[in-house]
């Protein structure tokens, strides 16, 4: 068990460290996880905003120069109703230019009156001959100049002229642009300044939140190997209710379960170990004396008898050793038929008839009418009567009674073994279905169970889907019953 425990341990080891050598650690894939989805945030956010505030920036500025267009316009037309003189117009249309820092022209051809000559621009040209064609259709017409050639950017919006629906002219207004060249490449630095704060800030928070989230990870997995090495005292730390807080109590839950199978385990090897001992020990015994011829040859078939009695004790130990395995075993299954089980009461009790009789004891039988039928097992059902009514023999003293019956409670059937023989203290009634227990301290040799009967028996039970239960007053007697699916 040693050896296999290192081997284990050895393996176990290896294997998580080779694992380890060749994938990032759980707090590594956290940090490069989140610093990823938080760059590609931030970097979108950042791009989307630049993207944005320059649309926004030129947006503003167009609905900007259309509203002071249209104003101009209305001055225009006033000033070509003789609503207001030419010098009136020139110093309103030079007082927007300066504080509005635009300029105001006007192109395209008109009627043949000449008033607007002195608003003309003969050389602009920044809109092509389709475009003051769509003016000239009653459209505004809305142009950026840009790019990396351009030194000074401008905006140029150009409407139509008009007076009683007549078209006097194109009006344009141009706004230079370098503010915004300007200003904006300043607000895309501190945006993008930002955003490398934002990412350092966020770095920082979330290595140390790998780093809380991981630390009770390795707990565990230093926990694990210490388990797997043969530790099992070894528990975590439980620090939070959460879903980490779960994992450790559930590992705990698993190191104390571990702990008790070892256990159990451990007594079960004792037991075993005493249970084979003791018969094989009589049995050396037995026959060295025979061999050495020191058995008078009168007390040699009483000695034989004897051998031959443990003998049968260590077949029924193996057998029901093998029972204990086969009912733990996955493999395990049911032969499931209709079986009468008043019939089954009445063949076990035959079968045990030669023990009854040996003891003289009183047997008295009461089965339900009509014959209950069952689905069960026949062969593990007789298992389970013969190992109770056995049990009630062996603790029966001479002379006693023995009782057993069938009854029908609702949609189970009952079936009750019960003898006057010297009862079960309270203290050991819910010891007694574990494997080797016997509450006969001493272990009587004229008892000569394997304490692997009961456990036996409620195993079966309960796979056919059924309870059992035991009563028993000290000095009186004890009752066995078991309820089946009717």
């Amino acid at each position: 068990m040693k050896l296999f425990a290192k081997l284990f341990r050895a393996n176990s080891s290896q294997f998580l460290t080779t694992a380890s050598s060749k994938q990032f650690s759980l707090s590594t894939k956290l940090l490069l996880s989140s610093l990823i989805i938080t760059l590609i945030a931030l970097v979108g956010t950042s791009l989307l905003l630049t993207k944005l505030l320059g649309q926004y920036y030129l947006h503003d500025k167009q609905a900007s120069l259309i509203y002071e267009g249209k104003q101009a316009s209305k001055q225009f037309v006033s000033y070509l109703t003789g609503q207001t003189d030419l010098a009136t117009l020139q110093e309103l249309i030079k007082d927007k230019e300066h504080l509005q820092n635009l300029q105001i022209f006007i192109n395209g051809d008109d009627s043949s009156q000449n008033k607007l000559d002195p608003f003309r621009h003969p050389v602009s040209n920044e809109f092509t001959p389709s475009e003051l064609a769509r003016v000239y259709r009653g459209e505004i017409v809305t142009k950026t100049i840009t790019g990396a050639n351009v030194h000074n950017p401008v905006m140029s919006v150009a409407m139509p002229l008009t007076v009683n629906g007549n078209l006097e002219g194109v009006l344009s207004i141009h706004a230079p642009l370098y503010d915004l060249m300007h200003s904006l490449p300043q607000i895309y630095r501190l945006i993008w300044l930002t955003a490398l704060l934002v990412m350092i800030m966020a770095t920082g928070l979330t290595y140390w939140v790998s780093l809380k989230l991981s630390r009770p990870l390795r707990q565990l997995n230093s926990a694990a190997l210490e388990i797997a090495g043969g530790n099992l005292d070894r528990r975590v730390a439980i620090l939070s209710n959460d879903e980490l807080g779960q994992l450790g109590a559930a590992f705990n839950y698993m190191a104390h379960h571990l702990q008790e199978v070892e256990q159990s385990r451990q007594e079960f090897i004792a037991n075993i170990s005493h249970e084979l001992r003791s018969p094989l020990t009589s049995l050396r015994g037995f026959l060295q004396a025979v061999l050495d011829d020191a058995v008078p040859k009168t007390n040699r078939e009483h000695y034989l008898n004897v051998a031959f009695e443990e003998t049968n004790r260590l077949t029924r130990l193996v057998n029901d050793l093998l029972d204990c395995a086969t009912l733990q075993s996955a493999s395990f299954s049911l032969n499931l038929s209709e079986m009468n089980l008043n019939e089954l009461v009445r063949r076990v009790v035959a079968k045990m008839e030669p023990q009854i009789v040996g003891k003289e004891l009183d047997v008295q039988i009461a089965l339900t009418s009509p014959d209950p039928i069952i689905n069960a097992d026949w062969d593990r059902m007789q298992q389970v009567l013969v190992n109770l009514l056995d049990n009630a023999i062996a603790f029966s003293t001479e002379g006693g009674k023995l009782s057993l019956s069938t009854a029908r409670e609702g949609d189970v059937v009952k079936v009750s073994v019960a003898d006057t023989g010297i009862g079960i203290p309270a203290e050991e009634l819910t010891k007694i279905w574990d494997r080797f227990h016997k509450v006969d301290k001493s272990r009587n040799r004229t008892r000569c169970g394997t304490g692997l009967g009961l456990s036996i028996a409620k195993r079966l039970v309960e796979a056919h889907g059924g309870t059992i239960t035991v009563d028993s007053t000290l000095g009186k007697g004890t009752t066995f019953s078991f309820y089946l699916p009717a």
